[in-house]
């Protein structure tokens, strides 16, 4: 998002994954199923995060403002995509199996 703010293209995935993880985040919170909020912190992570993690390695980063922000936000992506995604794994790890026989 920070990228899209500041008037760089090609962002169309990061913005889905953080919409997704949005929206899973609050859907979570109203009892919905873990599995949204596994399958969004997933989605965050590699494509909000993994998908730009070469700004680790770069001296000079293609991002209009000081890199320290580029690699704090693809930083803060990896990291609540994967808690997301753990988080979500454990909820449906601990849910219990309900079957329904007719």
């Amino acid at each position: 998002m920070t990228r899209l703010s500041l008037g760089v293209a090609g962002q169309a995935p990061a913005i889905v994954a953080a919409a997704l993880a949005v929206v899973a985040g609050g859907l979570t919170l109203r009892g919905r199923p873990p599995f949204l909020l596994a399958l969004a912190g997933a989605v965050l992570a590699v494509f909000g995060g993994l998908a730009d993690a070469g700004v680790f390695g770069q001296a000079v980063v293609s991002f209009p403002g000081p890199s320290w922000v580029a690699r704090l936000a693809v930083l803060v992506a990896i990291g609540a995509g994967l808690a997301m995604a753990v988080t979500g794994v454990l909820r449906l790890r601990a849910a219990p199996i309900s079957s329904e026989h007719d």
